[in-house]
């Protein structure tokens, strides 16, 4: 059990893995086509280095801990076979965020 809240936790505790697991919460479950990368989730800035760190550091360890499918050769995600471990916590921040944001 530990270690599974450590995997969610983990995965919430960067900004960029959050917007990723939100669009996917947000997406509805009944559409069977994967989402496209080539625009970031929730309007964050395309650049280089974000691009960088969401392949090679981001969208890896969201598809290891399996909240997503990561598909890298259409560039696209979709909810893994985890995702519903992280559902409830997604939703809960969710629920919350207009206190939460009063914290940063």
């Amino acid at each position: 059990m530990a270690q599974k809240a450590d995997k969610v936790f983990d995965a919430v505790a960067d900004t960029h893995r959050r917007r990723v697991l939100f669009a996917l919460l947000e997406t509805p479950i009944q559409t069977d086509s994967p989402m496209n990368l080539d625009s970031p989730p929730d309007g964050e800035t395309a650049d280089e280095t974000n691009r960088i760190a969401y392949r090679h550091k981001h969208l890896p360890k969201l598809d290891e801990y399996g909240y997503i499918n990561w598909l890298p050769s259409v560039n696209s995600i979709e909810r893994g076979p985890c995702f519903d471990e992280i559902k409830p916590v997604l939703e809960l921040l969710a629920a919350h965020q207009t206190k939460l944001a009063k914290i940063e």
